[in-house]
């Protein structure tokens, strides 16, 4: 045992109890069988997240709620955490979502409608619209001068050493790398890329490239083996869930390749050498699952595609991959001390939120609790 799965051991026993408030299927249960959303935030009154629930002011504004808990829940575990840059890891995801509306609108040259960005990002609005004001500036063409091109290339795992280090004395809490640096980084990608390929999608895959980068930062550093098993294994999934959906809609293999994410198991180049040997999405199919047979997602690969062919929507696969992650998390429930329980925590609580959500926007839509219930993935609790 190292020193720094030692400095740990506090935060691991403070998580070991609020693991007993996360919701179990029985609760879930309950709350699928609710009539409306509103009976859903009245029945979440009798749980952790009765406070977020009371000051929601209509049964429609449910993402305040969830919103609330989620921040509550980080401000918490980051309090007692001897390495609270390591945990914000994930949350990150909110400030590169920001960026991509921030960025979208300032292209067309207006600002982003408030409902388009979360509340829990970390930087906030004045400072995002400055960088995305800049990079537009940046990129723009003078007249009569064409943009510069965007090269493409397989992406990598970004060089360099983490700025980031897990050990040293006890209570000591070590910077890692700023997630500026990354967002601005990623404004200036994705205002070249959407210049030279046009198309939305360009400004997301970049932005996504850009976070993705941050996570590899975090990920690599010693100490934080469980994160970085969590990353490659999320990554992995990622880039299959998107060669599926390319092959799907029958995309060019130049557009997969930009959407594609380093830093899984399954090299990058693997994954576009398979879409380029078949010319049809049948074929490409098929050769994903070829491909994926020599991994630890064949199985999964292959259940989803025969889910996909059956129902006609990738619910299956992603509820998949959902069960995939959630049982390498629960290894973390054998750990005594290090990351792994606290990581594994805030992603099970995650996880909770989002099946609350799929239950409140079902109930919204009107969806019987069958409906929803083939939609939802198992529980951590």
């Amino acid at each position: 045992m190292t020193l720094a799965d030692m400095r740990f051991a506090h935060a691991v026993a403070r998580i070991r109890v609020l693991e007993q408030r996360l919701l179990d299927r029985g609760r879930l249960e309950r709350l699928l069988e609710a009539a409306d959303a509103g009976e859903v935030l009245h029945l979440l009154a009798e749980t952790e997240y009765g406070a977020a629930a009371a000051a929601v002011k209509g049964g429609q504004d449910y993402e305040h709620a969830l919103a609330a808990e989620l921040q509550r829940v980080y401000a918490l575990v980051k309090s007692f955490s001897p390495e609270p840059r390591l945990l914000e890891a994930w949350a990150a995801r909110h400030t590169f979502h920001n960026l991509k509306a921030v960025l979208k609108a300032a292209l067309r040259g207006e600002a982003a409608e408030e409902g388009t960005l979360s509340p829990l990002g970390a930087m906030d609005r004045g400072r995002l619209e400055a960088v995305a004001a800049e990079a537009v500036g940046e990129g723009a063409a003078r007249p009569g001068q064409a943009a510069a091109p965007v090269a493409v290339s397989l992406p990598t795992v970004p060089a360099g050493p983490p700025q980031v280090r897990v050990g040293g004395t006890v209570g000591e809490r070590v910077a890692g790398p700023e997630v500026e640096g990354y967002v601005t980084r990623a404004a200036k990608t994705a205002v070249a890329a959407y210049r030279s390929f046009g198309g939305p999608e360009e400004i997301d895959q970049a932005v996504d490239r850009a976070y993705q980068e941050y996570l590899l930062a975090l990920a690599r550093v010693p100490g934080a083996e469980f994160l970085r098993g969590w990353v490659e294994r999320w990554t992995d999934l990622a880039n299959l869930r998107t060669f599926l959906r390319f092959a799907l809609a029958g995309r060019d293999a130049g557009t997969l390749l930009r959407a594609l994410l380093p830093g899984g198991a399954v090299p990058v180049e693997r994954l576009v050498e398979a879409y380029e040997s078949a010319p049809a999405p049948r074929a490409r199919l098929e050769a994903l699952q070829v491909l994926a047979a020599r991994t630890p997602y064949g199985g999964l690969v292959s259940e989803g595609i025969s889910r996909f062919e059956a129902e006609g929507l990738l619910h299956g696969f992603e509820r998949l991959m959902d069960l995939y992650l959630l049982d390498y998390l629960r290894r973390a429930k054998r750990e005594t001390f290090g990351l792994a329980p606290v990581w594994a925590y805030l992603m099970a609580k995650e996880q909770e939120v989002r099946l609350l959500r799929l239950i409140l926007v079902g109930k919204s839509a009107g969806l019987s609790p069958e409906r929803l219930r083939e939609r939802m993935s198992d529980v951590y609790a």
